[in-house]
């Protein structure tokens, strides 16, 4: 029985879900296909990890199937994973994976916290029994931005705005595992230069390297969903006021500033002066 040898932690919203289609169809990965939540959910966690590890493995037998069905590869891959982008939202996670695993390497894709917040918005109006289904985005804007607390071991897991605070996210992921093996990408570096961004986790994880698109059968059609609705230039502002002090220390951390985001903002505000 094998166990996961990297995890992609976070964030929600945030393209994993393509990251995972594609690097499935690579002949050494299996990546699990459901969000298992075993480390961020307390009822799965008390469960222990063999049945983690046993539904795992069940998804890995599938998979193996699967790719000689479809792929005509028969054979076992060589590096597997789990996604779960809630786990670096929870420093209670987070303490549960070193502790599962000290040297497991860690996927973060970031994904610029305005875009995202408004995508996580737009997700709950489509669950029409979502508790915050026919709430209006400046309603969460403004309940989230007055009583934004920094504590990621109660999580408030609705919080769409707090989960734009990377930098606190990050510091709990460091303070537990070496940056070795932490692999921190930006969604919208993903959706520019798919291939190079895959072929960054296939170097990190020690898998050999895409070559072109047609290997992982690649669609680019991540974040590309039409919304009824535009972000309201009032939101966007108070938005990017509130992170801005929080995505320049993130900068720090990363040791450059994200290029996208910034163009993406100027963009924003140049349009309001014209």
């Amino acid at each position: 029985m094998v166990k996961p040898n990297f995890l992609v932690i976070g964030v929600q919203k945030g393209g994993t879900t393509s990251l995972l289609r594609h690097l499935n169809r690579h002949k050494d990965i299996f990546f699990m296909q459901k969000e298992m939540s075993f480390f961020s959910n307390d009822n799965k966690y008390k469960k222990g990890t063999k049945e983690y590890e046993e539904q795992f493995n069940k998804g890995l037998n599938n998979h193996i199937k699967w790719m000689k069905s479809n792929y005509k590869i028969n054979k076992k891959p060589k590096f597997y994973g789990e996604k779960t982008p809630e786990y670096i939202y929870n420093k209670k996670a987070l303490q549960r994976i070193h502790k599962y695993n000290p040297n497991i390497k860690l996927i973060i894709v970031l994904r610029e916290p305005i875009s995202r917040a408004y995508s996580q918005w737009n997700m709950y109006q489509k669950k029409k029994n979502h508790e915050f289904h026919g709430l209006r985005f400046n309603e969460m804007v403004n309940k989230y931005t007055k009583n934004i607390n920094f504590d990621f071991e109660n999580v408030d897991r609705f919080n769409l705005i707090k989960r734009g605070l990377y930098i606190f996210q990050l510091i709990n992921v460091f303070e537990l595992f070496p940056k070795k093996n932490v692999l921190i990408l930006i969604s919208e570096d993903y959706q520019k230069k798919p291939i190079e961004t895959i072929n960054k986790i296939c170097k990190f994880i020690g898998a050999s390297q895409i070559k072109s698109k047609e290997n992982i059968n690649y669609k680019n059609n991540v974040h590309k969903k039409s919304y009824e609705t535009k972000i309201s230039n009032t939101d966007f502002t108070k938005l990017y006021l509130f992170y801005k002090e929080y995505n320049e220390a993130l900068y720090k951390i990363l040791g450059h500033p994200i290029k996208d985001w910034e163009d993406y903002y100027k963009k924003f505000f140049d349009n309001i002066i014209k």
